[in-house]
């Protein structure tokens, strides 16, 4: 008992002594004679700190019972998962034939992005034509269209082409046809025959000046009989192809005839007679 008391003025000097224990009614009404708040405080203020004791009770009791991870297993644990993990990405390497093999690294990396871009090519062919797109086409079409057609018709003017059997022997039929003092345009030899008293004559319709295509007029020089007049610089041939005027160096070429047994008159156009004057040794008789 001694010790008791002699302990109590030490924890009355630690903790706040209540009115009982201080035997003075003057200190006792203030802690236990106050308002309902006054009194409704320090209850919730224990409560309070009994609730705050029970969850640290239970944090201390749950971190108790968790186990212990020992620092050096868990780093030799993870090296090891590291180790295998190497040795699974070699082996799949060998198996997939390099680097760019499809078990490689890379070649996983580079199969998404080859399917992403096979993808994207798809997206791109299934993209509506846009108008710019439309006109831009167009325009280069329209373009080559035209160039292929001026090319064409420039071949087209420039080829040689050749007329019916020109440069061919031509047989243009029987003599009767041709009556005497007639002058027959011939197209498909580019001549005229021309039928006199003293035989057949084929004048190439050339003009011997600058080659410019000669046509019959009758109805010119009728003191000739009639005119090969060229258009173009005034050449003037006669019904033999004898020059008249012009300025037309030699008159006009011809080419030899034939008449077979049948009657029938060949002219060859392969080869073109030239001469410097008439002679009537150039007509063919007709017999």
């Amino acid at each position: 008992m001694a010790d008791e008391r002699e302990r109590s003025p030490e924890v009355g000097k630690d903790q706040p002594a209540t009115g009982a224990e201080a035997g003075s009614p003057d200190q006792a009404e203030p802690a236990g004679g106050a308002s309902g708040t006054s009194q409704g405080t320090p209850v919730a203020a224990g409560g309070a700190s009994a609730g705050q004791g029970g969850q640290g009770g239970q944090e201390a009791a749950g971190a108790s019972a968790r186990p212990k991870v020992d620092p050096e297993k868990l780093a030799a644990a993870r090296a090891a998962a590291a180790k295998a993990a190497a040795a699974k990405a070699e082996a799949g390497a060998g198996k997939g034939g390099g680097a760019g093999g499809p078990g490689s690294a890379a070649g996983a990396a580079a199969r998404p992005a080859a399917r992403a871009g096979g993808h994207g090519a798809a997206a791109r062919r299934d993209e509506p034509v846009t108008r710019r797109d439309f006109l831009h086409w167009a325009l280069w079409g329209s373009a080559l269209l035209w160039l292929g057609q001026f090319a064409g018709n420039f071949a087209y003017y420039f080829w040689p082409r050749k007329v019916g059997f020109f440069g061919q022997k031509i047989n243009i039929g029987p003599v009767s046809n041709f009556p005497v003092g007639s002058v027959t345009k011939v197209d498909a030899g580019k001549f005229y025959l021309v039928h006199t008293e003293q035989g057949l004559i084929a004048l190439y319709w050339r003009c011997t000046h600058l080659g410019c295509t000669v046509p019959w007029k009758p109805e010119e020089r009728p003191d000739a009989g009639g005119c090969f007049c060229c258009p173009c610089h005034g050449s003037q041939f006669n019904k033999v192809g004898e020059k008249i005027g012009g300025p037309a160096p030699r008159p006009m070429d011809y080419f030899p005839i034939e008449i077979d047994a049948a009657g029938n008159v060949w002219v060859d156009t392969g080869r073109v007679q030239q001469r410097q004057a008439f002679d009537p040794s150039q007509l063919t008789p007709v017999s």
